[in-house]
């Protein structure tokens, strides 16, 4: 087993308690390419879906096309709810990660401003 990076977030050797490296611009990024995903993912499910139908009829009208149609335009429905539902997500995500940047900011000032200040050193005489 390869020796524990000292850097990594959790338990660390020596009983010292777990370290946290978040970087608030990561978060940033991430809520940027959920929106994007949003608006994404909209645009091209209607695209897919205009392609779709504009297939026209190619199963046939006999018992196993229209079986075929059937359990086509179920799935096809089935995949557009699920994208749709991933989709209203997206922005609760990017709120939540834009959240959590403010919060590791508050954080980190706080941590600076319960710093306490380091008194002058000695003087030395000679």
């Amino acid at each position: 087993m390869p020796p524990k990076d000292p850097d990594s977030p959790g338990p660390r050797p020596g009983g010292q308690p777990p370290t946290t490296d978040a970087h608030t611009s990561s978060f940033g990024t991430a809520a940027k390419a959920f929106d994007d995903e949003h608006r994404l993912f909209g645009t091209d499910l209607a695209a897919a879906l205009a392609d779709m139908a504009a297939i026209g009829d190619f199963a046939g009208d006999d018992e196993r096309g229209v079986k075929f149609k059937n359990d086509y335009v179920k799935h096809a429905a089935d995949a557009a709810t699920y994208i749709e539902a991933l989709r209203a997500a997206y922005p609760e995500i990017s709120a939540r990660l834009r959240l959590t940047t403010a919060a590791l900011d508050m954080a980190t000032w706080a941590t600076i401003q319960a710093t306490p200040k380091i008194p002058a050193p000695p003087t030395y005489k000679p």
